[in-house]
């Protein structure tokens, strides 16, 4: 049986090269998905403080009305309030 090598190794370096470029796809895919999560990440962070920054604002006016007329909450009772005015 006569076997054609250079034939064989071309075929084989064409399967290399496919499986190269499969596998370079894949890496980009899994770094552009990472970017995003990390995007929405950040994203949601500075939403987070920023809910957090209004919700103590809300919290500390609601104290301070309070304390005009004398009334004191607990702590619950005015991040309750807080929720209640956001909400």
């Amino acid at each position: 049986m006569l076997v054609n090598w250079d034939v064989l190794n071309k075929k084989e370096k064409v399967e290399e090269d496919r499986y190269i470029r499969a596998r370079e796809a894949q890496v980009a895919a899994a770094k552009a998905a990472a970017a995003v999560a990390d995007t929405k990440a950040a994203e949601l962070a500075a939403k987070s403080e920023q809910l957090i920054e209004a919700k103590t604002a809300s919290m500390n006016e609601v104290a301070d009305l309070l304390a005009q007329s004398g009334d004191v909450v607990s702590e619950a009772g005015l991040a309750n309030l807080a929720d209640w005015k956001h909400a």
